[in-house]
């Protein structure tokens, strides 16, 4: 079972483990900063930003630091350029999710939402 592996995500039920799934990516550092983050520091960042509807998908999270996460907001960002500590793999599942959703969010006439 590997690391961006969505079984993993919901076989992990604790808001602790998903945690350690996601921060697993980097191994523990901010996907952004590229500094080693712990506890209360540790936060998840929504590649589509939940106020765009991202969900909870593996492929849509990444590891930031409070700062970083806090800095981002909710804009969107070009993962190769944001997420610089991530791994080419995370970075194009990013994509790929990103993809999957837009094919999802259209409105009555076609239009894309995102």
């Amino acid at each position: 079972m590997g690391i961006c592996d969505n079984n993993a995500m919901k076989n992990n039920k604790t808001k602790t483990d998903r945690l350690k799934l996601v921060w697993a990516k980097t191994k523990g550092v901010c996907a952004h900063c590229g500094n080693p983050s712990s506890g209360r520091g540790r936060t998840v960042d929504h590649y589509v930003p939940r106020s765009f509807d991202g969900g909870y998908d593996l492929r849509n999270l990444m590891p930031l630091c409070r700062k970083c996460n806090a800095a981002r907001a909710n804009e969107p960002v070009d993962p190769f350029e944001f997420y610089k500590y991530a791994p080419e793999e995370y970075l194009l599942q990013c994509i790929e999710y990103e993809n999957e959703h837009k094919s999802k969010r259209r409105n009555f006439n076609g239009d894309v939402f995102l």
